[in-house]
């Protein structure tokens, strides 16, 4: 394997022209780290920007990420939320997705069949609807709420009138 550095840190596998190598998507499947489902070619330019990484700036996050829980804040979330996993991730499975799902307020669970954490490669359509329906649904309730507030200061109007006496 290669040691040509990349930034300050090693590459992980010999690529060239910084390619991924055209064994690294079977592996990965063989080993239940990504659906056959997966868009090749998108893979290895995200596998390919993944090889070029500084390793030591990319340890030192993960064990920041690791020293932060944002679990206690979950519940503060009141924005629309979508939690999407796989029920092949190796890096989150469901019951951790559904309990962060349970975790903030109104969210939304979708839990594809068969995808891994690299799901938005696998199954980029089915992302992509429920994202539009989520975005789509909260619309209609922020419709609906502006509707519903337009017609009670309409309501509250016509009743100060009426009891003013300019209408009867």
């Amino acid at each position: 394997a290669s040691t040509a550095s990349v930034g300050w840190g090693p590459r992980i596998w010999p690529t060239s022209a910084g390619s991924t190598p055209a064994a690294t998507p079977s592996i990965l499947r063989s080993v239940g780290v990504l659906a056959d489902s997966a868009d090749l070619e998108t893979f290895g330019a995200l596998a390919g920007e993944f090889g070029r990484l500084d390793w030591r700036v990319y340890a030192r996050t993960v064990r920041a990420m690791g020293r932060h829980d944002a679990w206690p804040r979950l519940g503060e979330l009141r924005a629309a939320t979508l939690v999407v996993g796989g029920t092949a991730d190796l890096f989150l499975p469901v019951p951790t997705i559904e309990a962060i799902a349970h975790a903030i307020p109104g969210a939304e669970l979708c839990v594809l069949a068969g995808a891994t954490h690299y799901l938005p490669v696998e199954f980029p359509e089915e992302l992509d609807t429920r994202i539009r329906e989520t975005i789509q649904a909260e619309a209609q309730d922020k419709v609906l709420e502006m509707c519903e507030e337009h017609l009670k200061h309409t309501r509250n109007s016509i009743i100060a009138l009426y009891l003013s006496g300019i209408i009867s």
